[in-house]
């Protein structure tokens, strides 16, 4: 009878934990495994994320550095030009004054400029005479040789262009394809030349590009060599790293030292079929994960390890980032935790086995007890107890039973916290600022969704840009610290919420639409925690913040509305501004997408046309033009002139007006010896600033002949934000040079710095229109245009009045002593040159 009752109970532990640990190999461990792997997976790809966005701004970085070193090298053969012209100017003195020779003076000359070292190691000079012959070269083969017809290795004919320039305007710039000196190593070349008259000669300095690019190649390495510690830092799923490769299979970085440098898929030449760099590209283009084998010990016979990868592209550098885990380790955490209850349940099977043997032996009367818990326990109810309180083998049992029980509902906990605290990680670093510790976007879409009736504010660091060029990104993140902080103490007091959104944009949101019926008041509170100096103490540093506000109070988009608030702020240089449909952008944004399209199609059918509007002496005689901008639009056989009031801002903001700008110039430029009178250009200030725009520009005033230089008139505007006037400077005295004028537009507005009129002394002040269309209704307008026309006559500059619209106006400014004259009282703009 015992025995029989022994077996029943032995049967029936062993059916209890057989149910239990099939309920967690079955339907808990599954579960756990997906939940961890898809944790890890996405830590993996946030890593990847982080290091392609350091990737990408040092790419911005090298690009810019790049422009700056073509430009300084430009600069740099120049100088080298000159020098080289010093040396040649100072002999020919020497023959002015009978000490030696002109023979003498050129080979002095020579001699001098053969010393001269410069740039790169492969940098010389070359000296031309004007029929292309050789008159020194450092390779001593082409000495005497006539490289006139001499092509360049794209079969380019350059020489004759570079010496008809040199002759003509002194001094060019010409760029072609040649084969560095004592090498076979071809490259693009950019040469200066400048043309000596007393010996006919013309002096050329050289760089090669592919040097400027050996030189940037460097900063690529330096940048590999500063990204090494981050990709060696970076570790999850226990084993999973961050490695950066080339497209020629090359290895670049990798937590393995051993591995950079190498070509990858041929590091195990057997196996090197396993995978190739197609599959990688695939994975990028189809954006899926990379599953391949990977040899992590270099042992042939163990080569079974899968990985998974995720992977992105930089095209600048033509890096492939992935981000590699190997599968087992992806599921490791998983593995191990089930791992401890499955073993947890088996300890638990055999102890109770062994404890059933010493109750059945001793009393069978408690095992009904223990049978009854048991079947709890099957239900999953692991809080009851045995409270046998015995001395002998079945109370110990009993006890054991109970602290077996005790010890499952322990790991139990023990999981749970676990994933709690994983969760918890994983949720920190899904919803909260890396930097700040603040909420970020993330945090704030989730709250926008559980409320209905709220307000959004964004809150912009205006100029930040500039700070990080200033002072450099620790200080700059130390003072969003600093910002957060106080903010924070603000928002508590306040009781609404913070976040930190992009660099330098936070976000409050308020749940109490009552404090917004005065937002005025709350946005002032606000701007007073900016009216303080924030001091930084790591760097003892104080710093004056300015900000922008944009509001949005209960729209459907509200981080879309508040965005387009802010945006609208700045554009009108106020403090703060809350969204209403009056500023509402979408229609705006689709007809401006229609506009763009307008100006691209424009451009490609060659249909930028310039208009002239006369201007006048006080006699009503046309003595000048202004050129200004028309695109020609052809519908149903009938013609249109659109003018820039309709196009001008979206060609503005889409890089487009400095194309559309050279063109009209050009084409008025290509004609202007057809035009008997004066012909006035506007040029603004991101003109002047825009390199490949005065490239364009100096060629083709050179090109013209100095009657025909003499007419043109650069109209500056003077409401442009003029960031360095030195650069101005120098744009007018080059031009001057030419026989060009200068007038000042749109004078009045703006800045108005007289200090920098003194400074160009412009041949003319246009006045704006603005004062000059109400000058018969506006005494304020009439004193204004007064005070201009007397400070311009004492000075020596002529005046012109635009915006002439009636015989009134005409008159009042005659009688102000007003120069000339412009408005559709005199004539309208028209078609003057095809």
């Amino acid at each position: 009878m015992a025995n029989k009752a022994f077996l029943k109970v032995i049967i029936l532990i062993s059916i209890i934990t057989l149910i239990y640990i099939c309920f967690i190999t079955f339907v808990v461990s599954p579960k756990i495994t997906t939940y961890l792997t898809t944790s890890e997976m996405k830590q993996a790809t946030a890593q990847l994320k982080r290091v392609s966005s350091v990737i990408s701004s040092k790419e911005e970085q090298i690009k810019k550095q790049k422009q700056i070193k073509v430009l300084e090298y430009k600069k740099n053969i120049k100088d080298i030009s000159h020098v080289a012209y010093s040396f040649m100017k100072s002999n020919y003195e020497l023959f002015k004054k009978g000490l030696i020779t002109k023979d003498e003076a050129l080979k002095n000359s020579i001699a001098a400029i053969s010393n001269i070292i410069y740039g790169f190691e492969d940098d010389y000079i070359y000296i031309l005479d004007k029929k292309g012959n050789l008159v020194y070269h450092p390779n001593k083969a082409y000495n005497g040789k006539n490289v006139y017809l001499e092509a360049d290795v794209n079969g380019k004919l350059f020489i004759p262009e570079l010496i008809n320039k040199s002759v003509k305007n002194g001094f060019t710039y010409t760029k072609y394809s040649w084969v560095k000196l004592n090498s076979k190593f071809i490259s693009d070349k950019i040469v200066y030349s400048l043309y000596f008259e007393p010996f006919d000669l013309i002096i050329n300095a050289g760089v090669y590009v592919k040097s400027i690019e050996e030189e940037l190649e460097k900063d690529k390495n330096l940048m590999l060599r500063d990204l090494y510690p981050l990709i060696e830092s970076i570790v999850f799923a226990d084993k999973g790293y961050i490695f950066v490769m080339d497209e020629n299979n090359k290895m670049l970085l990798h937590p393995n030292k051993q591995l950079i440098n190498k070509d990858i898929f041929n590091f195990n030449q057997e196996d090197s079929k396993q995978y190739s760099i197609e599959e990688l590209k695939q994975a990028y283009k189809n954006n899926k994960p990379w599953k391949y084998k990977w040899n992590a010990s270099n042992d042939l016979e163990n080569y079974k390890y899968e990985k998974i990868s995720w992977v992105d592209y930089n095209e600048f550098f033509k890096w492939y980032i992935v981000s590699s885990v190997y599968k087992d380790d992806l599921e490791n955490s998983a593995k191990q935790i089930n791992k401890i209850i499955i073993n947890s349940s088996l300890v638990f099977l055999f102890l109770l086995i062994f404890l059933a043997v010493f109750f059945i032996r001793k009393f069978l009367q408690p095992i009904s007890i223990m049978a009854l818990n048991a079947k709890l326990v099957e239900a999953g109810n692991f809080t009851v107890r045995n409270n046998i309180k015995r001395d002998d083998e079945l109370g110990i049992l009993a006890k054991q039973f109970d602290s077996m029980l005790d010890f499952i509902e322990n790991n139990t906990k023990i999981l749970k916290q676990k994933v709690e605290d994983r969760t918890k990680l994983l949720k920190n670093q899904l919803y909260y600022d890396e930097l700040t510790g603040l909420r970020n976007r993330e945090a704030l879409i989730n709250d926008l969704k559980k409320e209905s009736l709220h307000s959004l504010i964004l809150l912009n660091i205006d100029s930040f840009d500039e700070l990080n060029e200033i002072y450099g990104y620790e200080i700059t993140n130390e003072l969003l610290i600093v910002i957060a902080n106080s903010l924070n103490e603000f928002c508590e007091k306040e009781n609404v919420c913070l976040y930190k959104l992009e660099a330098n944009l936070f976000a409050i949101l308020d749940i109490n639409l009552n404090r917004l019926i005065s937002y005025e008041s709350f946005f002032n509170k606000i701007n007073e925690v900016f009216k303080q100096d924030f001091y930084l103490n790591k760097y003892d540093l104080n710093l004056n913040i300015d900000i922008t506000l944009g509001c949005s109070i209960s729209n459907e988009e509200p981080i879309i509305s508040a965005n387009i608030a802010l945006n609208k702020a700045k554009h009108l240089r106020l403090k703060y501004l809350v969204f209403n449909n009056t500023i509402n952008t979408k229609e705006k944004n689709k007809n401006s997408l229609e506009t763009k399209k307008l100006i691209e199609k424009a451009i490609e059918e060659d249909r930028i046309v310039p208009f002239h509007q006369g201007i006048f002496d006080k006699n009503k005689k046309l003595i000048k033009y202004e050129t200004l901008m028309r695109i020609l639009l052809e519908e149903n056989g009938k013609e249109e002139y659109i003018s820039p009031a309709k196009f001008y801002d979206v060609a503005f903001k889409t890089n487009q007006y400095f194309r559309l700008g050279q063109r009209v110039i050009e084409k008025t430029l290509s004609k202007i010896e057809q035009i008997e009178v004066q012909v006035s250009i506007n040029i603004s200030f991101s003109d002047i600033m825009n390199v490949q725009f005065n490239e364009i520009l100096r060629e083709l005033v050179t090109s013209l002949d100095k009657k025909d230089k003499e007419k043109i008139v650069f109209e500056i505007l003077e409401s442009d934000f003029i960031e360095d006037f030195k650069v101005v400077e120098d744009f007018i005295s080059f031009y001057r040079v030419h026989g060009i004028k200068i007038a000042i537009d749109d004078f009045g507005t703006g800045f108005s710095n007289f200090s920098h009129i003194l400074a160009i002394h412009p041949e003319y002040i246009k006045i704006d229109g603005s004062l000059i269309k109400n000058i018969n209704k506006d005494e304020k307008s009439y004193e204004m245009v007064k005070s201009i026309v007397a400070f311009s006559k004492e000075l020596g500059i002529k005046v012109i009045a635009e915006y002439i619209h009636c015989k009134e106006v005409y008159e009042i400014v005659v009688a102000l002593g007003v120069d000339e004259f412009q408005g559709f009282y005199l004539g309208e703009p028209k078609l003057l040159i095809k």
